[in-house]
């Protein structure tokens, strides 16, 4: 790895889907491909010692709208290539967008410099290039020096960040940080924020400047809303300045300046999460010859069904590696006492109480099962110096979270991004005309809601209404009725158990799958109970219903059915179990229990390996005579990134047949 680009270093290519352009000689954009850009990545294999991945946006043939990915790749792309050839209008609104969000590298090439470089574009250095063999090879030459040059030196090379000092933060940071406000004024009135405002605090003088970016969607306009939440030095902020809009597609937050006034704080935004990851002393927590597993896991409340096969599936794994003699000179442990419950965190604080109990004792806890109960407590653990590895928590907050986790945090479940995406398509490929998104009102449920509904319009459907329940309402008649007034002919609700009850009432008002409505549900509610839970003596009433669970390795599903045949739900049992095996094998890579150390090599244990593994034994002979290898256990390939979290999630498309039972229609793999 060079500084801190990961490997595969990503190289995005924007340029024209279609054609070249009148004034362009080459208009083969495979061609191009296969002798520009493929010999530019093996060269900068070569120099930069780094595996280089080439991604050309005309590549991704997901249908509909093409800017989500389009402006996703333009903030995550560590190398971004603009072909300016045509004077193409997308590629010079990705060039803005991209200049907009990164420091670097961004590197300009067309085939016409005088007749394709328009507007203030021109005064930057732009790579010539053309298919004759001199030139050809003198372009390849220039962009890899560009290129390298970008990484090693980290250059400021966008017109529009260089010298303004801007910085990019995430709405999920930024919620973060109302969350924090939110609390300091709970906790002590406006006392702190007042005190801060005016300066007369000493103990503020010494935080760090905290800035937030909150970018806004307007239905016609771009429009961004910055705040600043505390100052290092007092009587000196810095004040929010919105800078450019693209177009109506994209709003972006970009400059700020520093000016010497008193600063006007806009009032927090409730936050469903009840909590946050916020700034701690950190501490790592020292080898000690054992590596020790919790669990925190449902083993009460309505997700209490969770618990039983991901507890199992945990000391399987166990049990897995003490029959292969575990690892040298580390003890593998799970003891009973430190498997531990995770309540319900919407209703009750036991996941607290049971984090406390653990963290003096464990290394590693796997879990928790939800979304909300880990951002209840996700903070505490990895301050302490824990690793947390998750293996059902889905909200994609925590992608974006992770910067803030002392790289501690680590999930084998898939961002719902990738199953909203997953619900897209499905629903697109059935042909329906108009969808409403209805999901609990959780970190889960609002998450995979936003994401459905994002992949749903991006794939030119439009969505009527998205709106979100209360999962412990006694009824749902008023949310069912708001269902019926949207008058979709695709509805999609997303939940857990309380699933059942919202179908129920939906069946009721006629708005089942017998009514002519087509009906999707998530991945967590698709199972073999679901139609029973609604109508026990009927369980046709939701036949044709649709989800998309993740796709299950049935020979792993087999082992523990033997083991514990009285366990029904098998959901994420083969995630929890990864999660322990690639935790172990990092710990036999690094070579020590310390949690820290084994953090940096679990990402690697999923990706990096010259050949694959499906076992703890067999990778465990590769790690004997230290070979590069990949896991991939019963939960798939992962290929982590750095985040912690997998590449790609593979959907096993599913259908409620007549007798109330599963079928799979397919198997759909989403990446990233």
């Amino acid at each position: 790895m060079i500084g801190s680009v990961e490997s595969p270093l990503v190289i995005f290519i924007a340029m024209p889907g279609s054609t070249m352009g009148p004034h362009a000689a080459w208009q083969d954009i495979a061609e191009i491909k296969d002798r520009l850009y493929d010999p530019i990545a093996r060269k900068l294999e070569a120099e930069l010692g780094v595996k280089v991945d080439i991604h050309i946006e005309k590549e991704n043939f997901r249908p509909g709208a093409i800017h989500r990915s389009m402006f996703k790749e333009a903030l995550q792309a560590p190398v971004y290539v603009a072909d300016l050839t045509g004077s193409n209008a997308n590629v010079y609104l990705e060039l803005g967008v991209r200049w907009s969000l990164r420091d670097h590298v961004t590197v300009l090439v067309c085939q016409d410099v005088a007749q394709d470089v328009k507007f203030n574009v021109a005064p930057n250095r732009v790579i010539p290039y053309g298919r004759g063999s001199s030139e050809l090879e003198a372009a390849r030459r220039d962009i890899v020096r560009a290129i390298a040059h970008g990484i090693k030196n980290n250059q400021v090379d966008s017109p529009v960040r260089d010298g303004l000092g801007l910085i990019s933060v995430s709405r999920a940071e930024v919620d973060q940080l109302r969350v924090e406000l939110a609390k300091l004024r709970q906790e002590r009135g406006d006392e702190p924020v007042a005190a801060a405002k005016n300066g007369k605090n000493p103990e503020w003088d010494k935080k760090p400047t905290r800035i937030g970016i909150v970018a806004g969607r307007g239905s016609n306009i771009s429009r961004w809303i910055t705040y600043f939440i505390s100052a290092a030095k007092p009587r000196k902020w810095l004040y929010p300045l919105v800078a450019l809009g693209l177009s109506s597609l994209v709003a972006l937050a970009l400059v700020l300046i520093s000016w010497p006034s008193q600063p006007h704080l806009p009032n927090p935004i409730p936050s469903m999460s009840p909590s946050a990851p916020v700034p701690c002393a950190f501490k790592a927590k020292p080898p000690g010859g054992v590596l020790a597993f919790g669990t925190l896991l449902p083993m009460s409340g309505s997700f209490h069904y969770a618990g039983p096969a991901r507890e199992a599936a945990v000391q399987l794994a166990i049990d897995d590696i003490k029959s292969a003699e575990g690892i040298p000179n580390i003890n593998i442990t799970l003891d009973d006492p430190n498997k531990l419950d995770e309540g319900n965190p919407a209703t009750d604080n036991v996941v607290s109480a049971s984090v406390d109990a653990l963290l003096p004792r464990v290394g590693v806890i796997v879990g928790p099962a939800t979304s909300q109960a880990a951002r209840n407590v996700i903070s505490k653990v990895t301050c302490s110096g824990t690793i947390m590895f998750s293996p059902s928590v889905t909200s994609s907050s925590f992608t974006t979270m992770s910067s803030s986790l002392h790289g501690l945090f680590f999930r084998t479940a898939p961002s719902s991004e990738l199953e909203g995406r997953a619900l897209g398509d499905l629903i697109a490929e059935d042909r329906n005309s108009t969808v409403v998104v209805v999901s609990r009102d959780d970190d889960y449920g609002n998450s995979l809601r936003n994401e459905t509904t994002h992949a749903i319009t991006a794939l030119g459907l439009p969505v009527l209404d998205s709106f979100s329940y209360d999962p412990n309402a006694s009824d749902y008649r008023k949310y069912v009725q708001r269902i019926r007034q949207s008058r979709a002919d695709a509805i999609v609700v997303i939940g857990f158990r309380e699933t059942a009850d919202v179908l129920g009432e939906m069946i009721k008002e006629d708005l089942g799958p017998k009514s002519g409505k087509r009906v999707y549900v998530s991945g967590a509610s698709m199972t073999t109970t679901l139609a029973r839970n609604v109508n026990p003596h009927d369980p046709n009433v939701l036949a044709g219903v649709k989800g998309t669970p993740l796709a299950e390795d049935m020979a792993f599903e087999t082992r523990l059915k033997e083991a514990h045949p009285d366990i029904k739900n098998f959901g994420y049992s083969a995630q929890a179990y990864d999660a322990v095996v690639i935790t172990t094998l990092a710990a036999a890579v690094a070579g020590t229990d310390a949690p820290s150390a084994i953090a940096k090599e679990i990402n690697n244990i999923t990706r990096t390996g010259e050949k694959e593994c499906r076992t703890f034994t067999e990778c465990m002979k590769l790690v004997s005579i230290k070979q590069k290898f990949t896991y991939v256990g019963p939960s798939g390939p992962l290929n982590f990134t750095d985040a912690g979290e997998p590449r790609s999630g593979t959907y096993a498309i599913s259908e409620i047949r007549d007798n109330g039972t599963v079928n799979i229609i397919k198997n759909v793999t989403i990446n990233r």
